[in-house]
């Protein structure tokens, strides 16, 4: 449920292509890391959903030792941070749900579902990213090895992470809350 409200926030506030990560993972996702996007097999598709694997730095990919240190320096002079003061609040809202259902015609009635998402607090927010000019002035700069870029499987995407946006912390204000009532009514 997190999730999908920092997804919200993201697409609200960043737009599209903005991926959540769990506190794990915090230390992986960095600018100019490599990720995977998995997609499920065919059969599987309609349960499951695509997977983000975060991969290692740009670096780790590269032709030899001696380009990834220069290339560690080079990044650090080019990645920009900035912070944003604000705090904020994402309130998912609630949806209600009614359904009315008849059973054998003998008894039907009314099922209401209200849930209520509850408010996520963030803390302050961070960025760290890279222009664009900066971007295309690294890659073109970089050759990759070939033969640990064939490893990846066809169909799946790799994904560069060129921005990364930090939250202090986050803390669910209102716990999600679940509400059935049921009106029945028996017929003759």
């Amino acid at each position: 449920m997190v999730d999908e409200l920092l997804r919200k926030f993201a697409q609200e506030n960043f737009g599209h292509g903005y991926y959540t990560a769990v506190h794990g993972e915090i230390e992986k996702v960095q600018p100019l890391v490599l990720a995977i996007k998995k997609y499920p097999p065919i059969w599987k598709r309609p349960f499951k959903t695509s997977q983000i694997i975060v991969l290692a730095g740009l670096e780790k990919y590269l032709k030899s030792k001696e380009e990834a240190l220069g290339f560690r320096d080079y990044l650090k002079s080019k990645i920009k941070e900035e912070t944003f003061q604000s705090k904020q609040k994402i309130v998912k809202g609630s949806r209600t749900k009614e359904l009315d259902a008849t059973f054998v015609g003998h008894l039907e009635g009314t099922i209401r579902l209200n849930d209520d998402q509850g408010v996520l607090e963030l803390g302050n927010l961070s960025q760290k990213y890279i222009d664009d000019p900066d971007l295309r002035e690294i890659l073109a700069k970089t050759a990759l090895d070939a033969k640990i870029m064939h490893s990846f499987t066809d169909g799946d995407k790799l994904l560069l992470i060129t921005e990364v946006i930090y939250s202090g912390k986050f803390e669910m204000k209102r716990e999600k809350q679940w509400k059935v009532s049921i009106n029945k009514a028996m017929m003759k």
